[in-house]
């Protein structure tokens, strides 16, 4: 009875709200082919949200349609509903066409679905071939693309997502290229993709000089020592990046002196936004080179014109011991004090490094990122 209600109370919104999210792995796949027959001709939704639930080649021919005579939908999340039997890879070929093809469409969120690379590699085809430059944000964290072939990223394309997708050394240096080609890319997400020190060097080298990219995400990926150079060298010489993610485990971390490289190059750097720090091998080094750590770091960051010349006015908030809120999230530092952390910085500095007030871009940064649970 309540799978029923459930059921009928989804159908019922389709007429009634622009937003539509489902998060149910109780709807069968011909439930799913029916609100997709719905979804065909709706002026009501903008934004709709299916996570968990299968769709099968019924429902991949009900989605074509929607794609092809949808004209309000700008926002589609699948995520989770393309699974193993349920599809052909004939038929996910003429969603690809179809999405090709489809001029309303501006974000896509495919994220968590058995692909491969060769489904992958229709879609953007697909958006080559039929010239879409609607479509700006697509979503593919967890697709598993191990077959990566090459294929030209379309130069309208400014949101790809690839978190998670652990690709073979090939398909890396192939999708390398792609981004290197892509001349409107503005926001690049791999991280948790088990990326070799080597092959993160290439990428960093590979947007030193970029002029698009404005987020470039990196955590738990493996950073270490070795690739400090190419990291200041990027914070050094690139003049457009806003964000930077470096987080580590505790598994990948670099030494204080290698931290102290990077900080160092954050002086020079007059575009940063937001940047998340590798963690550090505290264990390795003396008690007192780890406690000298955060005087050093305040201190670059008062030297620092970008970052404290530029503060908002804002009145500062209460202050936990564990994590410093400037108002309206205008700058957040964390510095969490247990073992293996960093001290937490003293309250007393805080209160003196903040009290006049000064303007700043730097929206959020952390440098004891919490390990990977």
């Amino acid at each position: 009875m309540f799978k029923k209600l459930k059921f009928k109370t989804i159908k019922a919104s389709l007429t009634m709200k622009s937003e539509i999210k489902i998060f149910c792995k109780e709807l069968s796949a011909e439930e799913v082919v029916e609100i997709l027959h719905l979804l065909k001709r709706n002026k009501n939704v903008e934004s709709f949200t299916l996570i968990g639930s299968p769709i099968n080649n019924e429902g991949a021919s009900a989605l074509i349609e929607v794609l092809r005579t949808n004209k309000t939908l700008t926002h589609l999340t699948l995520s989770r509903t393309f699974t193993d039997g349920f599809l052909d890879h004939k038929k996910f070929l003429e969603i690809a066409e179809a999405l090709g093809k489809n001029q309303t469409l501006t974000k896509l969120d495919l994220s968590f679905n058995n692909l491969g690379g060769k489904a992958v590699l229709a879609i953007f085809n697909a958006l080559k071939k039929h010239c879409n430059y609607v479509l700006r944000d697509l979503n593919l964290q967890g697709v598993e693309l191990y077959e990566w072939q090459y294929v030209e990223i379309h130069p309208h394309l400014f949101y790809p997502t690839f978190e998670g997708v652990f690709l073979d050394q090939k398909g890396e240096e192939e999708m390398l290229m792609a981004f290197a080609n892509n001349s409107s890319l503005l926001n690049l997400n791999l991280a948790s993709n088990n990326l070799t020190s080597d092959r993160l060097k290439k990428i960093l080298d590979a947007f030193q000089y970029n002029r698009t990219l404005l987020s470039l995400h990196l955590g738990f990926d493996f950073i270490n020592d070795n690739l400090v150079s190419s990291i200041s060298s990027l914070l050094c010489a690139n003049e457009h990046l806003r964000v930077l993610d470096l987080s580590t485990t505790t598994v990948h971390c670099i030494s204080v002196t290698s931290l102290k490289l990077i900080v160092e190059s954050l002086e020079k750097n007059t575009t940063i936004l937001k940047i998340s720090m590798p963690r550090i091998e505290y264990w390795r080094h003396e008690k007192s080179l780890v406690d000298s750590l955060d005087e050093y770091f305040m201190r670059l960051l008062e030297r620092n014109h970008n970052f404290f010349n530029r503060l908002q006015s804002a009145e500062r908030e209460k202050i936990p011991s564990d994590e410093i809120n400037i108002a309206n999230s205008q700058l957040i530092l964390r510095s969490l004090d247990s073992e293996n952390y960093s001290p937490a910085l003293p309250e007393e500095r805080v209160h003196g490094f903040f009290s006049n007030k000064k303007t700043n871009n730097l929206n959020e940064l952390d440098y004891t990122p919490k390990p990977q649970i």
